[in-house]
């Protein structure tokens, strides 16, 4: 298993993508909230994605095999085999 260290402007994205995730079933239990919960949604996915681009221009061999992120550590995990 490869492991790759993530600079640290990346795990703060990833950091905030999954703080607007856990807000998303909070603002769904709140009456009126309908349009933030949205917002939110599309922020979240936004960073995500941002965040998995810039990784994939750092280190090309992320675009290819599945790749996980433990953003406690910063560090970007491959999980099983990679396929060519």
């Amino acid at each position: 298993m490869k492991e790759l260290t993530c600079p640290e402007e990346i795990v703060n994205m990833f950091a905030e993508a999954n703080g607007y995730e856990e807000l998303i079933p909070v603002l769904a239990k709140l009456p009126f909230t309908f349009k933030r919960l949205l917002k939110v949604a599309k922020m979240s996915n936004i960073l995500r994605s941002k965040a998995w681009r810039m990784l994939g221009e750092l280190y090309p061999e992320i675009k290819r095999g599945n790749w996980s992120l433990e953003v406690n550590r910063g560090i970007v995990t491959q999980k099983g085999e990679q396929k060519l």
